[in-house]
C-alpha cells in the first residue's frame, strides 16, 4: 500500500472537497484547506500528476489500495476541473458588480494603456503549461538605490519592465 501517495492524494482530495463544498460547521478550517485549490486549481492538478507519475514509476500501484488511490486522484482531478470551470464563470458576475459599484461607464475612467492590457487575451497555453515561470523577458533589475540617509533601511530595488514601466520596491532588510 503506497502510504505516501495516499496521503498526498488525500490532502489534495480534502482541499478540493472544501473548495467545492465549504463546510460552515468547520468554520475557518474549511476555508483555509480549500483556499489554494479554489484559487489555483491547476496547482492541485500538477500536484496529483507528479505524485501519480512517481507512484507509477516506483511500482507502487500494484495493489488494490494503490488502484483505489489512483481512482481517488482521478475523482479529485474531476473536482478540480469543476473548480476551474466555476472560476471561469465568475467573469460576468464581476463585470456586473463593477458596473453596479462604479457606474456603467467605469471602463472609460481607466487609463487607456491599462485598459488595453486588460482586454488582451490571456496566453492560456502558457498559463497551463508554465504557471510558475521564473521571470518575464525584458526585465532589468537595478539594486541598492538610495532614497534616504538611514543606511540599508533606505534602499530600493528598481525593476524596469518592458519599455517605460517602472516598479520600485523597498528592499527588505534582514
Amino acid at each position: 500500500m503506497p502510504v505516501g501517495y495516499l496521503v498526498s492524494v488525500g490532502l489534495a482530495a480534502l482541499g478540493t472537497l472544501f473548495a467545492l463544498v465549504p463546510l460552515r460547521s468547520l468554520g475557518n478550517l474549511s476555508f483555509r484547506l480549500g483556499l489554494l485549490l479554489n484559487e489555483v486549481p491547476i496547482a492541485g492538478f500538477y500536484w496529483l500528476l507528479i505524485w501519480t507519475s512517481l507512484a507509477f514509476v516506483q511500482g507502487d500501484i500494484n495493489s488494490v489500495g494503490g488502484w483505489a488511490t489512483v481512482g481517488l486522484a482521478v475523482l479529485t482531478t474531476a473536482g478540480l476541473a469543476v473548480v476551474a470551470w466555476r472560476g471561469l464563470q465568475a467573469r460576468p458576475a464581476l463585470e456586473q458588480a463593477m458596473a453596479e459599484a462604479l457606474g456603467a461607464d467605469w471602463r472609460t475612467a481607466i487609463d487607456p494603456e491599462l485598459a488595453a492590457r486588460l482586454r488582451r487575451r490571456l496566453p492560456r497555453a502558457r498559463i497551463l503549461l508554465l504557471p510558475l515561470s521564473r521571470r518575464r523577458l525584458g526585465v532589468e533589475r537595478v539594486a541598492n538605490i538610495r532614497y534616504g540617509d538611514a543606511g540599508r533601511s533606505n534602499l530600493l530595488e528598481n525593476l524596469r519592465v518592458g519599455a517605460g514601466d517602472l516598479c520600485l520596491r523597498r528592499r527588505s532588510v534582514a
